[in-house]
């Protein structure tokens, strides 16, 4: 063949080979939402700005087939509109939307762990080591390289220096004792415990909502703020502005942080995060996220994710004005919805371009919690006795509380005696020797004094009030039971009960259907005799001493720190747990498996239609638009 052939061919090759490389890279384009940018210079192509081994989003992933069964590959585009009432206030879906914990699990489950912001972990056969590698070219939003300086960051400098605070307790075994970092190169680090702590997946993954910066903060950037890292004259200056000493740096780094619930707060603009969207803009009239360019999640197809580009929360003056915004579709996605408007979501579906999917809730929204930890001897005196107790939850009528006030989104409880059995609530009461009654007819103590049970409830849901209404009238009705509500603004509410001067009081519980998750709620609180709690957490040094059946609740809530999710251990613990609740019926619950009406534009794809109403919001990453706006 001839020179001139083999030359021939050649440019044949380099033609066929650049118009090859011009293919791939406008399919590599095509992938990144952002490709106007890099050619503009403004940033690094696709390929420098994902890990080596992103986080790949299909069927099954971020939410069960089950509950998503269509899942498909989505395009990029769009502003997502929601809402809430009130200028730099808190979008309860923009938080949970941008919630990237270092492992995870679909939905809001605590079983099919994979990794997260972690490519991967691994746990030892005594579930006390944990080892974690991050994704080797996993980068902060600004681009800066993430890691395990910033892990070591956290633990070294933050945690483990008395001048910051106290060890976080989230990060301790059951025996107390905190963990160990390890750090094994640059992407690699693991948490040693003295003990086994299989619990801290559950910490890691959802506990309290969790997200990355529990364990990772962006070293490059709070490092100024911090005197191990900072120039000691610029942190001084800046000290100084702040009208701070030099022993209230930690002040000055708190100021400066961005943890998972600040994240629409001011201060987070501009400091580099690893969530889907990034705070830009805050004023009067909302809250403004733009997608991170440096997101480390793509589709099945290579799609960088997330598919949206721009959130938008808006503030509407009230709930009313929320509830005209959807209808008028001006709402693309809100589930900070009440079940009393569900059919007038429903109804006006066609008109607003959007649909309304009730999804479960994570938390049962009203329980009557009796408050035992009294002062009142005389109180205790028959509110201590569990016939008491059982006798009220069966003279409830939670059925007609179900369809009246919920609209028949959910069931009656399962975990306590609930069935209403007024027959029951009356042979119970005499039993206790309240068999005795007044003038008006309300039953009298069985010390023959007359009694009124008082139930504090602090309306931070428009359900309680009616449900508390209902509960004070079926005692009356069904009972004999002078009953009383008291309505309290929360803080009054929250004081009374620390300080046991509540006799029973109405708030929400996280859902038994959630039973495996977490369980705080169950082994008294903030709204369940404080004082015991209190005393518990510190061992006897402040607060009031429990009975010993609440302090194996809590010795429960202890041991599942040892256990790994969904292990046989952890779950003969649960149902220890659930069993003690239905014999002693402290918490008296008014409904279970609570579907909360959803609102998601008509023309979202990849939009649960079953799951919580949380893990379904949590996957807003692979929602997408099917017609561009």
């Amino acid at each position: 063949m001839s020179t001139k052939a083999f030359a021939h061919i050649g440019t044949i090759l380099v033609i066929l080979l650049a118009v090859f490389s011009a293919i791939a890279v406008a399919q590599d384009m095509s992938k990144d939402p952002l490709s106007a940018e890099v050619e503009a210079g403004n940033l690094p192509p696709l390929s420098e700005r994902l890990p080596n081994n992103p986080l790949v989003v299909g069927p099954g992933l971020l939410m069960p087939e089950e509950a998503l069964p269509d899942w498909e590959p989505g395009q990029h585009g769009g502003t997502l509109r929601t809402a809430f009432t009130s200028a730099f206030g808190f979008s309860g879906e923009l938080f949970v939307m941008n919630v990237e914990p270092i492992i995870a699990a679909p939905d809001i489950d605590v079983e099919g762990f994979y990794g997260n912001v972690a490519e991967s972990f691994e746990v030892n056969d005594d579930a006390t080591v944990f080892s974690f590698t991050l994704r080797d070219g996993l980068k902060w939003s600004d681009g800066t390289a993430v890691t395990t300086a910033d892990v070591a960051f956290v633990f070294d400098d933050l945690y483990n220096n008395a001048e910051y605070g106290a060890f976080p307790n989230k990060f301790k075994s059951a025996s107390g004792t905190p963990a160990e970092l390890t750090i094994v190169d640059d992407y690699t680090f693991s948490l040693s415990f003295d003990v086994p702590s299989g619990g801290i997946l559950r910490d890691l993954a959802v506990s309290g909502w969790t997200s990355y910066n529990d364990l990772i903060k962006p070293l490059h950037y709070l490092g100024d703020y911090h005197p191990g890292h900072a120039d000691a004259d610029e942190l001084a200056a800046k000290l100084e502005a702040e009208g701070l000493s030099a022993a209230e740096w930690p002040i000055l780094f708190n100021n400066k942080d961005c943890p998972r619930f600040h994240i629409l707060r001011e201060k987070c603009i501009g400091l580099p995060q690893l969530s889907p969207w990034v705070v830009t803009e805050l004023s009067e009239s909302g809250t403004i996220m733009q997608r991170n360019p440096y997101y480390w999640k793509v589709d099945t197809e290579g799609n960088q994710l997330p598919y949206v580009d721009t959130l938008v929360a808006q503030v509407f003056g009230d709930g009313e004005m929320v509830n005209l915004g959807a209808i008028a579709g001006d709402i693309d996605f809100l589930y900070g919805t009440q079940y009393s408007n569900f059919p007038l979501y429903k109804e006006n579906e066609e008109s607003g371009n959007y649909v309304t999917i009730p999804l479960i809730l994570h938390a049962d929204p009203t329980a009557l919690y009796m408050q035992t930890c009294n002062n009142d001897p005389a109180y205790v005196a028959v509110a201590d006795d569990v016939r008491f107790r059982r006798g009220l939850s069966h003279a409830i009528d939670r059925e007609e509380i179900i369809d009246v006030i919920y609209l028949g989104l959910g069931s009656v409880p399962t975990w306590i005696p609930a069935e209403f059995d007024p027959d029951l609530a009356n042979e119970l009461l005499d039993d206790m020797g309240m068999d005795q009654r007044d003038g008006d007819g309300y039953r009298m103590s069985p010390a023959g004094e007359a009694f009124t049970l008082y139930i504090e409830v602090a309306p931070v849901r428009p359900d309680m009030i009616p449900v508390t209404e209902l509960i004070v009238d079926h005692l009356g009705t069904f009972a004999d039971i002078r009953a009383e509500l008291r309505q309290e603004d929360p803080n009054v509410k929250n004081e009374r009960i620390a300080n046991n001067e509540t006799q029973a009081s109405i708030h929400w519980i996280q859902s038994y259907q959630w039973r495996p998750g977490m369980n705080q709620e169950y082994a008294t609180s903030s709204q369940w005799c404080a004082s015991w709690r209190a005393w518990l957490d510190t061992g006897g040094a402040s607060g009031t001493e429990p009975p010993a059946k609440v302090k194996r609740l809590y010795e429960i809530l202890v041991a599942r720190k040892a256990t790994v999710p969904y292990s046989e251990e952890d779950l003969a613990l649960v149902d220890e747990l659930f069993s003690l609740h239905y014999d002693n019926v402290w918490i008296l619950p008014m409904i279970e498996n609570v579907l909360r009406p959803t609102i998601f534009s008509a023309d979202f794809g990849n939009v649960a239609s079953g799951g919580t109403q949380m893990g379904a919001s949590r996957a807003g990453e692979q929602f997408f638009y099917r017609t561009m706006q």
